[in-house]
């Protein structure tokens, strides 16, 4: 495949199918680096002499490092291609998943994390930037929206796996499990992922720096564009607040065991899917743009009712959990459509967009989940506070986007 099919073809034609399942597979380790061993937290908090928001660390470290790998990595993809970048951070990953599994402190652990992330990142930027080599945005939505769907997987049998895993043979078999499946998607990629960037069409051969520079500026620079970047980011980050102290609101202040905080997460999964098979339908009739604006609207509402149930009155299981399932829901119609609208107006540079796109996506929902596990005061109120915010932030960036062009009949 190359740049040459983009736009033609049904999305899940012959040529694309492995291609989908590689990009599936390679969609799935950021999730299951998250989702796996959270039922774990508190036995890693106990083997490590620190509190259960201080292990929480962990989360947002990982996530830092996520956004800060698609930064470096992406000019890097834009200047040697996608599938030599891809492979690197796979090797990465596995490099820090094998020193956790033999940590022998919190320094250590939490910087492992770190390196996690930093892999994951440089690999997982190509998605978005495959993707757009190949298809314009319509279809690119629909694409990255079905690779959403497959994203629900993991969130939704990794925490169940995970709490397995942990009580018969403890927390590091989740991490031993999260290798072998590293490595197993490092050879389906080898095998399936093409080279989507071909030699003419990659970046000049102008020295790194001064390239991933001038693509940067580019990509930050377009105000229309940024819009959809800072709505994705702030909008996962008002997921990933929530995920980052699932642990302390199922386990420390619903007194929930292990087994059930697995389950309780992955009704929020359930709710992602439901979400994302929604858009599928809905971008068949509707643009991306205004699909992505309305779920953000309903996305605000869920957090604001949140944040007012936890504040004003005592706050009850069925409906923080309702309400948590409306906000990430919602998320199934924001990512891939606000993804696909903003990457279709950088063709050259696509894994550099997807870079800026991925790290302050990443980055912002680091940076607050690390902050909440800092800051914590101990209540619902401090995720509700924190959720609604970036939901608020979310629509306010939203409302300078524009798509890039009016859709062809």
């Amino acid at each position: 495949m190359s740049e040459s099919t983009q736009g033609h073809g049904s999305v899940f034609g012959p040529g694309t199918r492995r291609l989908f399942v590689a990009l599936a597979m390679l969609t799935m380790v950021v999730p299951l680096a998250i989702n796996l061993y959270l039922p774990a937290l508190p036995e890693i908090a106990l083997a490590f002499g620190v509190d259960v928001p201080g292990i929480q660390v962990s989360v947002g470290v990982f996530l830092l490092g996520l956004g800060l790998g698609q930064f470096a990595g992406a000019p890097i993809a834009d200047r040697y291609g996608r599938r030599s970048t891809t492979l690197t951070g796979m090797a990465i990953f596995a490099i820090g998943t094998t020193g956790i599994l033999f940590s022998g402190s919190y320094e250590a652990f939490i910087v492992l994390r770190t390196l996690q992330g930093l892999g994951a990142g440089v690999a997982f930027v190509n998605i978005g930037a495959v993707v757009g080599d190949l298809f314009e945005r319509q279809h690119g939505a629909r694409m990255l929206g079905a690779i959403s769907v497959i994203q629900a997987v993991p969130r939704l049998i990794g925490p169940i796996s995970g709490a397995a895993l942990a009580i018969a043979f403890g927390w590091r078999s989740t991490f031993l499990l999260l290798l072998l499946y590293c490595l197993v998607v490092g050879y389906v990629l080898w095998l399936w992922l093409p080279e989507t960037v071909s030699q003419t069409g990659r970046a000049p051969e102008r020295p790194l720096l001064r390239q991933a520079i001038r693509g940067y500026r580019k990509a930050l620079g377009h105000t229309r564009a940024l819009g959809y970047v800072f709505c994705l980011a702030c909008s996962t980050a008002c997921l990933l607040v929530y995920v980052n102290d699932g642990a302390f609101i199922y386990t420390v202040w619903f007194g929930l065991s292990p087994t059930q905080f697995s389950g309780f997460l992955a009704a929020n999964v359930v709710a992602l899917v439901l979400g994302t098979v929604i858009n599928f339908r809905l971008l068949r009739k509707h643009e991306a743009h205004l699909v992505t604006r309305k779920a953000c609207v309903v996305q605000c509402l869920a957090t604001c009712a949140l944040l007012a149930h936890v504040t004003l009155m005592t706050p009850t299981l069925p409906l923080v959990v309702a309400l948590l399932m409306v906000s990430s829901g919602v998320l199934g119609m924001i990512t891939g459509n606000a993804a696909a609208c903003y990457l279709e107006y950088f063709p050259g540079i696509r894994a550099t967009a997807s870079g800026v796109a991925g790290s302050l996506q990443f980055l912002l929902g680091g940076a607050a989940g690390t902050a909440l596990s800092l800051f914590h005061t101990g209540t619902l109120a401090t995720a509700a506070i924190a959720s609604t915010l970036c939901a608020l932030l979310a629509i306010l960036a939203l409302a300078g986007a524009r798509p890039a062009a009016p859709l062809q009949p």
